[in-house]
């Protein structure tokens, strides 16, 4: 019986896709949990009654639909992760294809930004050697972590999905954000984690740095 072909870039790479976006759902549920405790203390605290009610209001939206909202994530990691290898693909130049992905509303933006720093600081992978693992996957490579497909800021984009359209109430907005920032990094670092050791199973060696631009 002939020895099965090893898998090419390509398929690693769906299939790292897929460990990845599986790895984040698991661990949403007691993140969304948590959030949720995290607003209705923030909504005993608060002595604006309209503002206390959109607190318990959000924390209830994640509770009742949080399995909806997980079922959200794996579809926008998938599709945030394909963006950036057409993007890659079609601009010609990695600062023509940052400014397309700049599609979603800037507030998101920021706090992806910012979630996507966090988890790399958090993670207890050798998050660079990751990154390298990453880019030996697909041809071509890429110095902004921002267009990383399995990266950090691609999968901190990717799990605000469970958390949008929770309405207009700034202060529950600010409450949200600060709950995020203090809970979700850890997810998102052990699931980057999970990942980089499947990467590591499967003997995918660190694609060399990427040269300086000129």
């Amino acid at each position: 019986m002939p020895a099965a072909t090893p898998p090419d870039g390509f398929e690693l790479f769906g299939q790292a896709l897929d460990r990845l976006g599986e790895a984040l759902e698991r661990r949403l549920a007691p993140v969304l949990a948590a959030v949720a405790a995290s607003l209705e203390r923030a909504g005993e605290e608060e002595s604006d009654g309209r503002e206390r009610q959109a607190l318990y209001a959000v924390a209830a939206m994640l509770r009742i639909e949080a399995r909806a909202r997980i079922a959200a994530v794996d579809g926008s990691l998938h599709e945030r992760a394909h963006r950036c290898l057409e993007y890659l693909r079609r601009a010609g130049n990695e600062e023509r294809a940052l400014a397309l992905m700049q599609e979603d509303e800037l507030r998101a933006q920021l706090l992806a930004a910012d979630l996507a720093r966090a988890a790399r600081q958090v993670s207890a992978t050798d998050y660079p050697g990751y990154a390298a693992r990453v880019g030996a996957l697909m041809p071509g490579l890429w110095r902004s972590d921002d267009l990383n497909p399995l990266g950090a800021r691609t999968l901190a984009a990717a799990s605000l999905a469970a958390f949008g359209e929770t309405g207009e109430s700034r202060r529950a907005e600010a409450a949200l954000r600060s709950a995020l920032l203090a809970i979700l990094p850890e997810a998102l670092g052990l699931a980057l984690d999970e990942v980089h050791r499947w990467l590591r199973k499967q003997h995918l060696k660190p694609a060399p740095a990427a040269p300086p631009p000129p």
